[in-house]
C-alpha cells in the first residue's frame, strides 16, 4: 500500500483491510513522504498492529514506493491496494479461493467499481472476457476496457510468475506496462466477473495527471526494455505498443 497524501480517503480504506474475513494477510505500507497527516495516522492506527509494517521514506513516486513493498512482503501472493481506495469485505478470500482452485494461474483479476467524486455516480468497469487466458491471447487488447491497464484488484501469485516484480520508474501506465512485462515473461491470467475493489477518481488521481514528451518516451523505453529482456513474438509486442501508444494519445503523446 504506498500512501502520498491521502489522509480524506486513507480512513475507509484501512478499515476495508482490516473488516476481511480472509485473515492471513501482512500489509506493507509505504509512506512515500507524505505531508498532510497520512504519516501520524498511521503510526495511531497501525502502528502497533502486527499485521502491518509501517515504512516512511522520502518522497520517491508511486512505482518506487510499491517495489519498496515488494521487496519487505514476505508471502508468496501480492495484492497491491491503493489507499484512496477500497475493498468489499471479502475481496482476499475471493482471490484466494481463486488462486486455489487454478493453481498455475500467476494473476487473478477482480473487477473496480468506479467512483467518480466530481459527480457522485459509480459504474462497474467490466472487463472481458472472463475465463482463463494465456500471454499470447488476443483477448489482452480486445477493446480499450481490457484488464492490462491496472495492478490493482489483481492477486499476484509469485510462484508462478516466472520473473521478479518491479515497477518501472514512469510517472503514470506504471500498471500497464509492469503488466505488459508479465505477458512478456509468459504469465497466465485468470479474469474474474467479480467486483471486489472500489476505486475512487477524483481531481488527485494520477491517471488525471499530464504527460510531457519525454516522459511519454520514458514510457516507450521502458516497455523496450522489457522486450529486450524476455523476447516476445513480435505479435504480442506489438499489440503491447500499439496499446501504450494508444493510451498516450489521450495525454496528448
Amino acid at each position: 500500500m504506498p500512501v502520498y497524501n491521502v489522509r480524506k480517503y486513507i480512513g475507509p480504506c484501512i478499515r476495508s483491510l482490516k473488516e476481511q474475513t480472509f485473515r492471513d494477510w501482512e500489509c506493507v505500507v509505504v509512506d512515500d513522504g507524505s505531508t498532510d497527516g497520512c504519516a501520524e495516522f498511521l503510526d495511531e492506527r497501525v502502528g502497533g498492529d502486527g499485521r502491518f509494517t509501517l515504512i516512511h521514506q522520502e518522497n520517491r513516486g508511486l512505482a518506487e514506493a510499491r517495489n519498496v513493498g515488494i521487496a519487505h512482503a514476505k508471502g508468496d501472493s501480492l495484492f497491491f491496494l491503493d489507499s484512496d481506495d477500497w475493498l468489499e469485505r471479502d475481496a482476499l478470500s475471493f482471490l484466494n479461493g481463486q488462486s486455489e482452485a487454478n493453481p498455475s494461474v500467476g494473476r487473478i483479476v477482480g473487477l473496480d467499481v468506479v467512483h467518480s467524486e466530481r459527480t457522485g455516480s459509480c459504474h462497474l468497469w467490466s472487463i472481458t472476457p472472463s475465463g482463463i487466458h494465456r500471454p499470447d491471447g488476443p483477448y489482452l487488447f480486445s477493446g480499450p476496457d481490457c484488464d492490462v491497464g491496472h495492478a490493482t484488484a489483481c492477486l499476484y501469485v509469485r510462484r508462478n510468475i516466472p520473473c521478479e516484480l518491479s515497477f518501472p520508474k514512469v510517472v503514470i501506465f506504471e500498471d500497464m506496462i509492469f503488466n505488459m512485462g508479465l505477458i512478456f515473461a509468459g504469465t497466465t491470467t485468470l479474469v474474474t466477473t467479480r467486483a471486489i475493489y472500489h476505486y475512487i477518481n477524483h481531481a488527485g488521481s494520477l491517471i488525471h495527471r499530464s504527460v510531457s514528451k519525454r516522459e511519454a518516451d520514458d514510457m516507450r523505453r521502458a516497455l523496450f526494455g522489457l522486450a529486450d529482456r524476455f523476447n516476445p513474438s513480435p505479435e504480442v509486442f506489438a499489440r503491447c505498443r500499439r496499446f501504450l501508444n494508444d493510451g498516450l494519445k489521450g495525454k496528448g503523446r
